[in-house]
């Protein structure tokens, strides 16, 4: 989504450089043409019908590339206002995904915590069993007497060595 906006957002910067160079265009040529006009009504005799003609040719066509313009302006307007909604939507989505890893971190760090616990007292019975207080009486005295065993040492050399 981050990718699709930074290209909309650079395609309409795009157009902003060529809307200020139109503009620039547009300028100069609305100066030319109020300079003409202011001295068409100075001396109002002096042009004829064909030029007369020609310079509302002019202004119609200036006329029509300025509505053309802000045409294009409106379009990029509308353009933002959508990569603007975009934008809000991400804000959102991050700031729910900020607090999501928030509280995920909060929760493995009390699972941490309780595995922690279990693992200490785990240990700690296991000692008891495993680990006994050996030189002390608590470790509950003998538990078990079997018969006693009789070994045989060289077994392979004598049978009846015992």
């Amino acid at each position: 989504m981050a990718m699709q906006i930074n290209h909309k957002l650079e395609m309409e910067m795009s157009k902003f450089e060529t809307y200020e160079s139109k503009l620039t265009v547009y300028a100069e040529r609305i100066v030319n043409l109020t300079v003409l006009v202011e001295l068409m009504e100075k001396n109002p005799g002096a042009y004829s019908d064909a030029y007369m003609q020609e310079v509302k040719v002019q202004i119609k066509q200036l006329e029509a590339l300025v509505q053309e313009f802000l045409g294009s302006i409106q379009t990029s307007t509308t353009v933002f206002e959508s990569l603007h909604q975009q934008i809000s939507s991400m804000v959102v989505v991050v700031t729910m995904l900020e607090r999501y890893n928030k509280n995920l971190v909060l929760v493995n760090h009390r699972e941490y915590i309780n595995i922690q616990l279990k693992l200490e007292e785990c240990e700690k019975r296991h000692n008891e069993i495993f680990n006994p207080n050996i030189g002390s009486c608590e470790h509950g005295g003998i538990t078990r007497v079997s018969k006693p065993i009789v070994s045989q040492l060289n077994a392979h050399l004598n049978a009846g060595f015992k």
